[in-house]
This record gives C-alpha cells, sequence and structure tokens, in this order.
C-alpha cells in the first residue's frame, strides 16, 4: 500500500496502515475493529483491496469508520469459507480454523450488516471475487454504490484509491 501513500496524503489526510492476519478471519476483524476504535470520535475512511476491502466493508457495516472504499468485490464469508471446504475437503479442520467456525462467519456476515455507507470497485471479470454480492449488496442499501474499475482482482491501484479519496472528500 505505500505506492497509495502518496495520494492520500496529497489528498489532505493521514494514511494509518493496517497490518492483519491474511487467513486467521478471526483476528484480521479484531485487529481492523482496534484500528477503527483507536480513532472513535474522528473522521476515518478504511479503504482496502481485495480481502482488506471486505473487512473495510464490514467496518461501514459496524458503523467503525464514516465512510469505506474497497477496491475489490467484497466476499460473503460463509460462501467463500464453503467453497474452500468443498474444494479441498482433506483441509476442512484448517479451513474451520481459519474463518473461527460457522459462528464466526454468521457473526461477521456482510449481509448482517446495515451496509452504510461503502463505495465498491472492481468488475465482474474478477476471478477471486466475483461482483454477484457486491452488486446485490449496492442494489440492496441506498449509501453502498459499485463501481467499475479495470480488470483483474484488484484494479488499477493509483487511479482506484484516487477516486475513492474524491467520494470522501465529496461527503462519501
Amino acid at each position: 500500500m505505500d505506492e497509495l501513500k502518496p495520494a492520500v496524503r496529497a489528498a489532505g489526510m493521514r494514511p494509518v496502515p493496517v497490518d492483519y492476519a491474511l487467513f486467521d478471519y478471526p483476528q484480521a476483524f479484531a485487529d481492523a475493529e482496534a484500528a477503527a476504535r483507536r480513532f472513535r470520535g474522528r473522521t476515518v475512511y478504511a479503504y482496502g483491496e481485495s480481502a482488506g476491502g471486505t473487512l473495510a466493508g464490514w467496518l461501514a457495516g459496524r458503523h467503525l469508520v464514516s465512510a469505506a472504499a474497497a477496491n475489490s468485490a467484497i466476499v460473503n464469508l460463509s460462501v467463500y469459507v464453503r467453497a474452500l471446504k468443498a474444494s479441498n475437503p482433506q483441509h476442512v479442520d484448517l479451513y474451520e480454523a481459519a474463518s473461527g467456525g460457522e459462528r464466526f462467519v454468521r457473526k461477521h456476515s456482510l449481509e448482517a450488516l446495515s451496509g452504510e455507507p461503502l463505495r465498491l470497485y472492481g468488475n465482474c471479470r474478477d476471478p477471486v471475487a466475483p461482483c454477484g454480492l457486491a452488486l446485490k449488496y449496492a442494489h440492496h442499501y441506498r449509501r453502498v454504490s459499485w463501481r467499475h474499475a479495470g480488470v483483474g482482482h484488484i484494479a488499477n491501484r493509483v487511479p482506484t484509491v484516487e477516486r475513492a479519496l474524491a467520494w470522501f472528500r465529496a461527503g462519501a
């Protein structure tokens, strides 16, 4: 994310990277929530790519940040974890541990959140995170929007973050 810091600073904002454990979902959500809570009472925007985009969307849905943007379609954890299990049944225990189990997945499902305010950037030919859930989510919630951005899983990093920053500055 270092290449995005100049654009964030140029927008008059301070970038605060949040490290999280990629395949330890319970810890990743706990890390993202702890980072957002450190800035409680201030205007805080979350931006993430890939799994970080799903975390940013979750923070917005829980109203832990003022707004969020995701550069890639968001992922429904329950569907994602079930697909992992189905594609690799010999590693079911690993996926259960990584996902925190069904109870964790249900609690952190984007479908259980209010969804606002969130801007999603991506494309419907994303081989990692298909746009179906993102489009459904954007259609269901008034302040969630979908914008086409580039090709591949993470689209045009700097231009996409600049679009997200403009949206944040405009009042999200």
